[in-house]
């Protein structure tokens, strides 16, 4: 058994948690907003094309770190 197999199960378990956690806050928050869905899809095609890549343990460290820097640095941006 892959290490990835159960993966999408805790994404659909966490986004079940989370929508029924900010349902009654903020709605659904992706009815309107195609950009949000645009990058989702983004992020579902990285994976998909990248999925061989990642059972390298160096290519993982380094995307690992370059997306944390490229987050808090638009944290930081934003103020």
């Amino acid at each position: 058994m892959s290490p990835w197999s159960p993966a999408p199960t805790v994404v659909a378990v966490h986004m079940a948690v989370l929508l029924v956690m900010l349902l009654g806050f903020y709605g659904y928050g992706y009815e309107h907003d195609l950009k949000v869905l645009g990058t989702l899809s983004l992020y579902f095609l990285l994976f998909v094309f990248l999925r061989r890549k990642l059972s390298n343990l160096h290519f993982r460290r380094c995307a690992g770190t370059m997306l944390a820097v490229l987050y808090i640095a638009l944290m930081l941006r934003r103020g």
